[in-house]
């Protein structure tokens, strides 16, 4: 994944209008496991979801903040238009 980045900031393969800098990819957990942004994996898990990726949407969307929610709905639109997830971030529910 890492690969598809260029000048310090990272594009999704699946479309290159999806970028970021590389520096907001990731997270530390409290116990000082490295991984990578919520917003970001669930992007990838929404190409073709299976049961246990509408199980890590599920868990999620509770501590997704807006800003997070707003940008993988974003990238939804420009990347899986019509796939029922993108109904599902909207900060309301």
């Amino acid at each position: 994944m890492m690969a598809d980045s260029r000048y310090g900031q990272w594009e999704c393969r699946r479309d290159p209008r999806i970028r970021r800098p590389i520096a907001t990819l990731g997270n530390i957990a409290s116990d000082g496991i490295p991984h990578l942004a919520s917003e970001v994996q669930l992007l990838y898990k929404a190409a073709s979801p299976r049961p246990k990726d509408e199980l890590d949407l599920v868990a999620a969307l509770p501590v997704l903040t807006a800003t997070q929610r707003r940008w993988l709905a974003d990238a939804l639109t420009l990347v899986h238009p019509g796939r029922p997830w993108r109904d599902r971030l909207s900060p309301s529910r």
